[in-house]
């Protein structure tokens, strides 16, 4: 672990992360930093491993307690050992979904007042609108309070997350304007006007689900025999969804784009709500 952190896994599973070697000499891997709700499994270049309290050649131990995990033998030359992981257990509670997770982030990393610093009714009414599993997966502990973790988990629910002009952390979801307008603006309040520039409208849209958090080359899995759909699954970085078109976009448009939109989500048909959506 010279020079990083330890690794930081919530929700999931989180598929295929590679553990950090903490002791070489007594086989032992890092996959967090406290409590975890398991390691649901560990393989070496593709080979799954067995669990086992007492381990040897081809098992591994878990200490979810610590998440740690024990080899009972010396892996293969060049080894490759990722995992699927559930992540942090603080406290008690597996938190699995976007908006739970950047609150236990925002409350336990970077030391936010919960429920005074927190939009409780925000990120109430955004779990019951995304309720989906999602896994995010930080190799390097240190990064998982940035910017960018938090914007990967509110784009799982096509979402936005700010401070709220009192301070406190809100989340909500990016949609179509609903209700009664809360203002008009006409020739009298409009000063001036700014065209944008043309954008393509939408013709095709995928999400990514399910990320692969150690994307995979033959040479990492040699000596493993598969069926090439599950080879490839190591080799891929998400599992997309099918297409959605919109048929009058590309009617009107031929040259209408077509998007790949990426999630943190772990299950298909949360990625299949998620482009219906968008």
């Amino acid at each position: 672990l010279k020079g990083r952190g330890e690794p930081i896994a919530y929700g999931g599973p989180c598929f295929n992360c590679e553990l950090a070697v903490v002791d070489r000499a007594n086989l032992l891997l890092a996959y967090g930093d406290g409590a975890y709700e398991d390691l649901a499994a560990l393989r070496d270049r593709g080979s799954p491993l067995t669990e086992d309290a007492t381990p040897v050649a081809g098992e591994y131990s878990d200490d979810t307690a610590n998440a740690r995990a024990t080899l009972g033998g010396s892996p293969s030359p060049n080894s490759v050992l990722p995992g699927d992981i559930e992540g942090d257990k603080r406290g008690g509670t597996w938190r699995r979904t976007a908006p739970d997770i950047l609150r236990e982030i925002a409350v336990t990393r970077r030391g936010i007042a919960d429920p005074a610093g927190i939009d409780t009714a925000a990120f109430d009414a955004l779990n019951l609108v995304a309720p989906g599993p999602v896994g995010l997966w930080v190799a390097d502990g240190r990064q998982v309070m940035t910017a960018d973790v938090f914007d990967a988990l509110v784009a799982s629910f096509a979402g936005y997350w700010g401070q709220r002009r009192d301070n406190r952390l809100t989340i909500g979801r990016i949609g179509p304007p609903v209700g009664t307008p809360v203002a008009r603006f006409g020739p009298t309040e409009i000063i001036s006007i700014r065209p944008l520039a043309a954008v393509l409208p939408l013709g095709r849209l995928v999400v990514g689900y399910r990320k692969n958090h150690r994307v995979m080359t033959d040479a990492d899995l040699a000596g493993i025999t598969w069926d090439n759909g599950t080879r490839d699954g190591f080799k891929t970085d998400f599992l997309l969804t099918e297409a959605a078109v919109h048929a009058g976009a590309q009617a009107k448009h031929p040259r209408a784009r077509d998007e790949r939109f990426d999630t943190l989500l772990v299950e298909q048909s949360d990625a299949e709500d998620l482009r219906d959506f968008i």
